[in-house]
């Protein structure tokens, strides 16, 4: 069971055990209301490619025995640059606290280059949370907090750097919903873990917190990080206008997997 105490390499066991069973247990659900999961997703893709932003579907809970619980969900996120739409499944175990909860994330950080350089898992306080909380209605709700976190998650950006002293590493986030968070990282045989302690504003941050957040501005403006499949199918599209002179409609057809192409 998950708490506080927790340890990154007990937490990545934990989620060794149990990531792939809560995936599964997500793909069942879905499955069951649209058919099978390929039409979920064919949906999901055909949502974000006409509203031309990232779009996050409903949560599905997983919690088989006591100790163990997750919510997953499905992200489309668009790409401007190739204003495309990519699936995806994001997921995280939590514990609940006295105040609020805590919860676990993997992720992969990028480098300059754009390049996927190591994974991590981020451990987000019940300080996050209480944060989080306290920008949404007095009393709200569990599941208000939880669709907030999911979409402040599935749009962050962040940048792993060493301190200024070089004996530490740290984490800055920056969360669509303005706000931005601070980590520290925790390694424990091989395995790197950033615990994310809070959630602030732009004008709470401190000077040298505000520093961090222009540095990793700078670091977006540089480094655009996607999915090298959507690259791939950019190149076949253009490809098929420059050869057969057709171009891509605004509408990507749900339960197809294909896209609608029209002549010029």
């Amino acid at each position: 069971m998950l708490n506080y105490k927790s340890k990154p390499k007990e937490v990545d066991e934990f989620m060794n055990k149990w990531q792939k069973k809560a995936e599964y247990w997500f793909i069942k659900n879905v499955s069951r209301k649209f058919g099978d999961y390929q039409s979920f997703i064919d949906d999901m893709l055909s949502r974000s490619f006409n509203e031309r932003k990232t779009i996050i579907s409903d949560y599905v809970e997983y919690n088989p025995e006591k100790g163990v619980n997750w919510i997953v969900c499905g992200i489309a996120r668009y790409y401007d640059k190739f204003a495309l739409p990519y699936y995806e499944t994001c997921m995280f175990c939590y514990y609940k606290t006295a105040a609020s909860m805590s919860a676990f994330i993997r992720i992969n950080l990028i480098d300059e280059e754009g390049e996927e350089k190591h994974s991590g898992i981020l451990f987000y306080t019940d300080h996050f949370f209480l944060r989080l909380k306290s920008r949404l209605e007095k009393d709200a709700s569990m599941d208000s907090i939880v669709k907030s976190f999911l979409w402040n998650v599935g749009n962050v950006v962040m940048r792993d750097k060493k301190s200024d002293d070089g004996n530490e590493v740290k984490l800055t986030m920056k969360f669509p919903d303005d706000g931005y968070g601070f980590g520290r990282l925790m390694e424990d045989d091989g395995v790197k873990l950033f615990g994310i302690k809070t959630f602030l504003k732009r004008s709470q941050l401190f000077p040298h917190q505000l520093r961090d957040v222009k540095e990793l501005e700078e670091f977006e403006k540089k480094v655009e990080y996607y999915p090298k499949e959507l690259e791939e199918v950019k190149g076949k599209l253009d490809k098929c206008r420059e050869e057969l002179g057709i171009h891509i409609t605004d509408c990507l057809y749900p339960n197809k997997e294909r896209y609608s192409l029209t002549y010029n």
